[in-house]
């Protein structure tokens, strides 16, 4: 079975494959709304997509149902979907994938995406994504990744992190790099951690660290003024809320604190080496259950 959708065929050359995908690996939606603006951005055109058939149980991601003109109901399923550009001032040309993580056939969906790359002479696949964990949303939020392709090598150095070491539940991005080291295709993802306290919201923040990431990383040039707005309005709202709320505004200095102080005592000595967000990540949670705890003490109809 046919598993991608062609309208086209782009001729590309030396071409780039950057992806992002709902659910799981798109906390507070960060990295799937970076790439839709990368597309709002760049005249770039649709020209495939992957029949979601064989890889979602629609009970679970339920497709959306609108009403159309003749009085029936237009489906939207979940969908992924391919976009090319060709790039007239580089000769790096690029391909888009804005797509929903499967529930099913991993292995064959990313086996599927490959093929997609094959055709349009794709060198490396870089993937975004976005993870939530309790760090403050008054300081800059972490970005780590890793590559396989060495040029990139000193780009992340100078994001001042080392590897992420990561154990536990794996996303499809995991299965993708698998699938790109055996067709020895370049894999990079990026990965920016967002507070886990804003679960449920779109967080802009995010998706601008991303994107100034990427376009950094790829020498792209994408107005971002949007994104930057949105961003700010966010922030604000974001503090309207906390100042009216004392146990909020308290855990919120301590924790800014208690960031603050890992970051400085990496800085201050080099023989710490780069920091490793996990580690920092673990301390700070550590520290947040223990506000809760306390705040459940003074109060008992805490929950």
């Amino acid at each position: 079975m046919a598993h991608v959708v062609y309208d086209d065929y782009p001729k590309l050359a030396n071409s780039i494959l950057v992806a992002a995908f709902s659910g799981w690996p798109d906390s507070q939606q960060a990295s799937s709304r970076a790439l839709h603006y990368v597309l709002r951005r760049l005249p770039a055109s649709k020209f495939a997509e992957i029949d979601p058939e064989e890889f979602y149980v629609f009970s679970r991601i339920r497709p959306l149902s609108q009403p159309a003109l003749d009085d029936t109901d237009d489906l939207q399923w979940p969908s992924n979907k391919f976009y090319s550009w060709k790039n007239k001032t580089d000769k790096q040309d690029f391909v888009f994938l804005v797509g929903s993580e499967p529930n099913l056939r991993w292995r064959t969906f990313s086996q599927a995406i490959l093929d997609v790359a094959d055709r349009c002479n794709v060198k490396e696949f870089v993937l975004l994504g976005s993870r939530q964990r309790n760090i403050p949303h008054t300081r800059p939020p972490l970005v780590t990744g890793v590559t396989t392709r060495e040029e990139r090598r000193s780009f992340f150095d100078s994001l001042g992190f080392e590897k992420a070491k990561r154990t536990g539940p794996a996303s499809i991005s995991s299965v993708l790099r698998e699938a790109c080291a055996e067709k020895r295709m370049d894999y990079t993802s990026l990965w920016t951690f967002l507070p886990e306290y804003l679960q449920g919201t779109q967080n802009p923040r995010g998706s601008l660290t991303l994107l100034q990431a990427l376009t950094r990383m790829l020498n792209l040039e994408i107005e971002m003024s949007e994104l930057e707005e949105a961003t700010r309005a966010f922030d604000n709202q974001i503090s309207r809320g906390i100042t009216q709320n004392i146990e909020w505004q308290q855990l919120l200095r301590e924790l800014e604190e208690r960031y603050d102080r890992r970051s400085q005592a990496q800085m201050s000595d080099p023989r710490n080496g780069p920091s490793n967000p996990d580690v920092v990540i673990e301390d700070l949670e550590a520290f947040l259950r223990q506000q809760k705890q306390r705040l459940g003490n003074e109060d008992p109809n805490s929950p």
